[in-house]
């Protein structure tokens, strides 16, 4: 099925007109109630949340009707943010310290990225250029912007 996506203007925000993920069957695809998609890249694979039976944040994927939970390694928390048509995948965790992470998972290899002396990193978008975007949390408390390769 071929979907027209028209973009229009809302608020100063550029919104592309999707289908309802729960169209493709996504909505039935876990009995969690809190399930939120992220990103998707041009073969259809989308990333995103929910939440499991003990309540912790977990990553997942889903791609023709396989819903496949993402962990990174030591993760309390797996948020993938976005990802790229080669399929690599940006996002955050939080480990048993409680401190947040950047990471990269490209061909089932997590990579930690962290802004030296940040108190967290999070990468937000992976284009298919291969650089990311992103921001830390420096030792003052203040945001900043990241991009890299």
């Amino acid at each position: 099925m071929q979907t027209r996506r028209s973009p229009r203007l809302v608020a100063g925000a550029l919104v592309l007109a999707l289908p309802l993920l729960g169209s493709c069957g996504f909505g039935k695809a876990t009995d969690r109630p809190n399930t939120q998609a992220a990103g998707i890249n041009a073969a259809g694979t989308v990333v995103g949340i929910y939440r499991d039976a003990d309540n912790l944040l977990r990553g997942f994927t889903f791609n023709e009707g396989i819903f496949t939970s993402l962990d990174a390694p030591g993760a309390i928390a797996t948020i993938p943010f976005g990802i790229n048509d080669a399929g690599t995948i940006a996002g955050s965790f939080r480990d048993a310290g409680n401190s947040e992470h950047g990471f990269l998972l490209t061909r089932g290899t997590f990579s930690q990225i962290d802004v030296p002396g940040a108190r967290s990193t999070r990468l937000t978008h992976i284009p298919n250029q291969g650089r990311y975007a992103g921001f830390f949390v420096d030792s003052l408390n203040e945001t900043h912007g990241v991009t890299g390769r």
